[in-house]
């Protein structure tokens, strides 16, 4: 299963030196497709969709060029400022789609009659809206289309909820922050140095509406409204009782799962990655929506291998037939791959749950999936978030901690959206 999380992509790039340029037919009428895509996402699946793709079109063929992730949008970036971009790429940042470097693909998406309904909804949703790393629709338009599917949710051990006695949280909805908390300390047990529950910073996996307006503009009101004093307050408690590990001692994201597979976590915010590795090893899993304060909505990030056609190649016709083939045929090789589809149909159609339950839970709580908020470089933007967490978990007054985030947090907000207007 592909386990690249949204955390690792970066929206904007630097300029350094490019690498290749554009193709152009050649003289016995053969076109030539450069797709470039970061190393750290290319595998088996992207070199059988080429291989298949070229057997079924002998007049084209695909080139692939990797770049290590922390390269690939800076190297991506000077070759368009060189005139020698790719023809199509893999994880389109925004700041190309904002800037019309990209192609609109609802033509194609008409023209071949392919029905985005199941699609994953936070990947190519509501019109305007857009997943802030890796989704595919931005200012109304689509602007690229996947394979398969990459999400993260609760993971939990169905095994230690009916040793406790405890009812395992539903597929949907949502347990609110409190319940999740309440029944982590439940499950903690102390003596067998077992974790009722692990969870990153707040900010990196509640919903974003309760740490910003919906416009992406106004901290204020938000970061220290009372909806949140109170889910990092309840959060932080978890913590300094013991029900959850603090971020100084493990790593959630980066070390959750391994965690979960040695017996020391009930219940672990992370990735709907390695079903396979779970089922092997007989664990009795189960996935939920990521806990949310009552009355708001759960967010979980999702993310696709969308590729983008760039403007400027001399071939979007026959791009237009990779992007196509990639998101119909290639579905199926993903699922064979054993990654998820990105079409909730497809999914079913190939039969990819196989009747285990914890995957079929997996998918119905993927039909809830929603985008984020956009926010201008986030990570640095709520930078004093993170710091206010700690300040909490350690015995600061929730209230007067956030209150003091939110006012750094506005001010990195107005400067990174002056910054965005300006790119």
């Amino acid at each position: 299963m592909r386990k690249k999380y949204w955390w690792a992509i970066a929206i904007a790039a630097t300029l350094v030196v490019p690498a290749c340029s554009h193709s152009s037919p050649s003289s016995n009428g053969k076109v030539t497709i450069n797709w470039w895509q970061d190393t750290e996402d290319t595998g088996t699946f992207e070199h059988d969709v080429i291989k298949a793709f070229e057997a079924k079109h002998p007049n084209i063929q695909v080139n692939l060029t990797t770049y290590p992730q922390s390269q690939y949008y800076t190297k991506v970036d000077t070759a368009i400022a060189a005139g020698a971009g790719p023809d199509v790429v893999g994880l389109p940042s925004l700041t190309w789609m904002k800037d019309g470097l990209l192609v609109p693909l609802d033509g194609l998406v008409k023209a071949d009659h392919i029905d985005l309904s199941a699609y994953n909804p936070a990947i190519v949703g509501a019109k305007g809206q857009y997943n802030a790393a890796f989704g595919c629709a931005y200012g109304g338009k689509l602007y690229c289309l996947g394979a398969w599917l990459g999400a993260d949710m609760l993971l939990y051990n169905k095994s230690m909820f009916k040793a406790a006695g405890i009812a395992p949280p539903p597929a949907w909805p949502a347990m609110t922050v409190d319940q999740f908390v309440n029944i982590a300390c439940k499950l903690t047990n102390k003596s067998k140095h077992i974790y009722g529950a692990a969870y990153g910073d707040p900010f990196t996996w509640l919903p974003m509406d309760i740490f910003v307006s919906p416009n992406g503009r106004s901290a204020q009101g938000y970061v220290n409204g009372p909806t949140t004093v109170h889910a990092e307050a309840t959060l932080a408690s978890g913590i300094q009782k013991g029900c959850a590990p603090s971020l100084n001692t493990m790593d959630p994201w980066a070390v959750g799962e391994d965690w979960f597979v040695q017996g020391k976590l009930a219940m672990v915010i992370g990735g709907f990655s390695d079903m396979a590795r779970f089922e092997k090893l007989g664990i009795n899993y189960g996935y939920a929506p990521y806990p949310a304060p009552e009355g708001v909505a759960p967010f979980w990030y999702t993310w696709t291998d969308g590729m983008g056609i760039m403007a400027k190649s001399p071939h979007v016709a026959q791009d237009k037939l990779l992007v196509d083939f990639l998101t119909t045929y290639g579905q199926k090789v993903a699922a064979r791959l054993g990654d998820l589809p990105l079409n909730m149909n497809v999914a079913r159609q190939l039969n990819f749950a196989h009747g285990i339950p914890g995957r079929e839970e997996g998918l119905q709580v993927l039909l809830h999936s929603r985008a984020p908020i956009f926010v201008p470089n986030q990570w640095t933007t709520y930078g004093p978030e993170f710091n206010a967490f700690g300040s909490i978990v350690s015995g600061k007054n929730a209230q007067t901690t956030l209150n003091a985030a939110a006012a750094a947090i506005q001010q990195n907000l107005a400067k990174q959206w002056t910054l965005w207007k300006q790119q």
